[in-house]
């Protein structure tokens, strides 16, 4: 048997392999980019919509609040609930699967968004 007969077989068995795994990878990276990025757009659309709720009740219920100077405790707690309840009115069901997919618990995490745009804004 000649050197090449057996040379050339192994070479194509292993650039077919090397070709399967490379379009693997190739393949793998292109769909964690993908998936990345509907994240992050996902992250995104969830603190527009956090920031853009937080907003909306200081301007309709904190600042009247505020300039009759009624702003107390329990003004506090119901501002926050009416933020609550804008925020999650405007989830779509992709965010709230989001949500629970990377965070768990949507009430803790909205809690925790809301909280920390609040501590921003001031």
């Amino acid at each position: 048997m000649d050197f090449w007969q057996i040379f050339w077989p192994i070479v194509a068995t292993a650039l077919t392999a090397l070709m399967t795994w490379l379009v693997k990878a190739i393949t793998n990276f292109f769909n964690s980019k993908v998936k990345d990025g509907k994240l992050q757009r996902h992250f995104s659309a969830l603190m527009d919509i956090v920031q853009f709720s937080v907003m909306e009740i200081n301007q309709t219920y904190v600042s009247e609040m505020k300039k009759a100077g009624k702003f107390d405790k329990s003004a506090h707690d119901v501002a926050f609930e009416k933020c609550m309840t804008l925020v999650q009115s405007k989830l779509t069901p992709e965010l709230r699967e989001y949500i629970v997919e990377n965070y768990g618990d949507i009430t803790s995490h909205l809690t925790t968004l809301i909280e920390a745009t609040v501590y921003q804004a001031k």
